[in-house]
């Protein structure tokens, strides 16, 4: 998706290079198994999804026999977000990645929210 590349490249230098070895992936929707994990009953609720254990470490690899961290982002419930909205796609695929890479970093929903993402 365009957008999350823009997202990406809108970032510091410094915040691109530790999310190099996370996968940024886009996804049509949520499946059962996740929405399940985060108690969402709705599909259309959940627009991106932060894996993995959070709080930034240094390393260029996961550790054996751990899946790599990632970022997933949901097409559908973005494109139906910003239809009930009227926000562009790009502002809210970059405030959904933004918010999933504060995750990454270490930042709780809280400390998010309080952050505008």
């Amino acid at each position: 998706m365009q957008a999350a590349r823009a997202a990406i490249a809108a970032l510091p230098a410094s915040l691109q290079k530790p999310l190099a070895h996370v996968l940024i992936l886009v996804e049509d929707w949520p499946d059962a198994d996740t929405l399940r994990a985060l108690g969402i009953d709705n599909p259309e609720e959940l627009l991106g999804v932060f894996e993995g254990e959070g709080g930034f470490v240094e390393a260029s690899l996961a550790p054996t026999g751990k899946l790599p961290e990632r970022i997933r982002l949901f097409a559908e419930p973005l494109r139906r977000h910003c239809e009930a909205t009227g926000e562009s796609l790009q502002e809210a695929v970059r405030t959904t990645l933004w918010h999933e890479i504060g995750h990454f970093f270490g930042f709780s929903d809280e400390e998010l929210a309080a952050l505008g993402l």
